[in-house]
C-alpha cells in the first residue's frame, strides 16, 4: 500500500518536472520557429522580426516559467543588442531612468521603517488609539484603513507581511474558530493592501511601469497630485466595498466583541524612539515635496520662475534620493546609523532590475513599429465610437490573465500595445 502511494507521488513529482521543463522549451522554441519562418512584418524593417521573436520568448517565460522574471527580462535586452536590434546604449539607457530611481528611494525608505519595526509600531499606535477603541468592527475598519495607508508607499507584500502578526493575534485574543471566518478577515487584510497600492504612484509596480512607459513612449508625464487624484477615489471606493462584503460574512457575535487593547499595546510598544522620529520626519518631507510641483501651480501662474524651477528640479526621484541620503548619517551622535551599506543590499533589487528591462522591451517594442502594428490591427477591427467598449473588454481579459500571472509582466507586455492602439486613433493614452 505505501510502495503504492509512494510511486503515485513519483508520478506526480515527475509530471511536475517535466511541466517545468516544457513551460521552459516553449519560449526557446516560439522563437526559434518565428526567427527562421519565412515571412516579413508589413512596413517593418528586418530587425522588427528578430525583435518580434525575442519578445515572444520573454513574455512567454515571464508568463509560464520560475525563472526570476528580471533574469528573463535582462536576457531579453541582451539579446536585443546580440541580434542588432538595438545598440548597448539604447538598450540599457532605461536602466538609468528617473523612475528607478524613485522605487529605489521608496525601497530604502521601506527599509528604514522595516529595520527599527516602526511600521509595526505605528499600526499598533493607530489601532489602539482612543477614537478607534471598541469593539472589534471599529478596530477591524482601522487594521484595513492602515493596511491600505502603509501599502500606498511600501510593497503590497511587505504591507501585508508586516500587518500579518498583528490581525493573527486580534483573531487569537477574539478566540475565534470558525476557519471560514478567519479565512474571510485575513484575505480582507491582503485585498486591503492591493487597493491602497493603486492609491499613489510607488504603491505597486505596474503604476510606475505605467508612467514610465507613458513619458517614454507617448510623452506624457504624470505627476504625483495627478495620479493620486486618479487612485486615491478608486482606492477609498474600493475599500468601502471591501469593508462591507466582508462584514456581511462575519457574525455580528464577532464584530461586536470587545478588544484587549492594553494586550496589543504589551506586545508592540508604540513609544516612538528617536530614530523613528527621524524617519518620519524625512518621510513626511518626502511626501511634501513630491506634491509641492502641482501644488505650486494651483496657487502661482504655470510659467511662473517658482513653477517652472519646481518642475525642473522637484523631480520625485531627486526629491526621495535627496531626503533618504541623511538616514545614512543619522543619528550624529552613535556609530549605529539608521540606514547602513547592508540596508542598501538588502533592497528588492530584482524588481529594479525587472523595472528597468521593461522599460527597454517596451521601448524596443515601440520603435520596431511591432507596438504599432499592433495596435493597428486592433484598429482596424473596432470604430474608433467602438474603442472604449473595446477598452472595457481589454481591462476585463487584463483581470482575467492577472489571475494566474504576474501584475508586472502583463503591464509590460500589453501597455505599449495599448499606448500605440490609442495614438492610432488619436484618444488620449492616459
Amino acid at each position: 500500500m505505501i510502495a503504492k502511494k509512494w510511486t503515485k507521488i513519483s508520478q506526480i513529482g515527475e509530471y511536475a518536472r517535466n511541466r517545468g521543463l516544457i513551460n521552459l522549451l516553449i519560449g526557446p522554441l516560439v522563437f526559434l520557429v518565428i526567427l527562421f519562418t519565412p515571412f516579413e512584418l508589413p512596413d517593418l524593417e528586418p530587425e522588427a522580426k528578430r525583435f518580434l521573436a525575442i519578445f515572444l520568448w520573454v513574455a512567454i517565460q515571464w508568463l509560464f516559467t520560475p525563472i526570476p522574471m528580471f533574469m528573463t527580462g535582462l536576457m531579453g535586452v541582451s539579446l536585443a543588442v546580440i541580434f542588432g536590434v538595438a545598440v548597448p546604449r539604447e538598450a540599457l539607457a532605461p536602466f538609468a531612468d528617473p523612475i528607478i530611481f524613485l522605487f529605489l528611494g521608496g525601497f530604502l525608505l521601506a527599509r528604514a521603517m522595516e529595520e527599527l519595526g516602526f511600521d509595526k509600531k505605528l499600526s499598533v499606535k493607530i489601532i489602539t488609539h482612543p477614537i478607534v477603541k471598541g469593539g472589534f468592527k471599529k478596530t477591524f475598519i482601522a487594521v484595513l484603513l492602515v493596511t491600505s495607508f502603509f501599502s500606498m508607499w511600501v510593497s503590497n507584500t511587505a504591507t501585508t507581511a508586516m500587518m500579518l502578526p498583528i490581525v493573527l493575534g486580534l483573531l487569537r485574543s477574539l478566540d475565534i474558530k470558525d476557519s471560514y471566518t478567519k479565512s474571510s478577515l485575513l484575505i480582507a487584510m491582503a485585498y486591503a493592501a492591493t487597493i491602497g497600492g493603486v492609491a499613489t504612484p510607488i504603491g505597486s509596480p505596474p503604476n510606475i511601469i505605467a508612467i514610465g512607459m507613458l513619458s517614454q513612449l507617448a510623452d506624457i508625464q504624470v505627476s504625483f497630485l495627478q495620479w493620486m487624484m486618479f487612485g486615491l477615489p478608486i482606492c477609498i471606493i474600493s475599500l468601502g466595498l471591501l469593508i462591507t462584503l466582508v462584514f456581511k460574512k462575519v457574525p455580528n457575535d464577532i464584530l461586536n466583541m470587545p478588544i484587549d487593547v492594553e494586550g496589543l499595546k504589551k506586545t508592540t510598544p508604540t513609544q516612538l524612539t528617536f530614530n523613528e522620529k527621524i524617519v518620519i520626519t524625512f518621510f513626511s518631507l518626502t511626501v511634501i515635496l513630491w506634491f509641492a510641483p502641482s501644488f505650486i501651480d494651483l496657487f502661482s501662474p504655470k510659467d511662473s520662475p517658482l513653477s517652472i524651477w519646481a518642475k525642473a528640479s522637484l523631480d520625485p526621484a531627486i526629491v526621495v534620493l535627496l531626503t533618504v541620503t541623511p538616514l545614512f548619517v543619522l543619528p550624529l551622535n552613535s556609530s549605529a546609523k539608521i540606514l547602513t551599506s547592508e540596508s542598501v543590499k538588502k533592497i528588492d533589487w530584482g524588481s529594479l532590475l525587472l523595472f528597468g528591462s521593461g522599460l527597454s522591451l517596451g521601448g524596443l517594442l515601440f520603435n520596431t513599429g511591432i507596438a504599432g502594428l499592433v495596435g493597428d490591427l486592433l484598429v482596424s477591427t473596432i470604430q474608433a465610437d467602438a474603442f472604449y467598449w473595446a477598452l472595457v473588454l481589454t481591462i476585463a481579459a487584463t483581470v482575467f490573465f492577472t489571475e494566474f500571472t504576474s501584475n508586472t509582466a502583463s503591464a509590460n507586455i500589453l501597455l505599449p500595445i495599448i499606448i500605440a492602439a490609442t495614438m492610432s486613433l488619436g484618444i488620449p493614452s492616459l
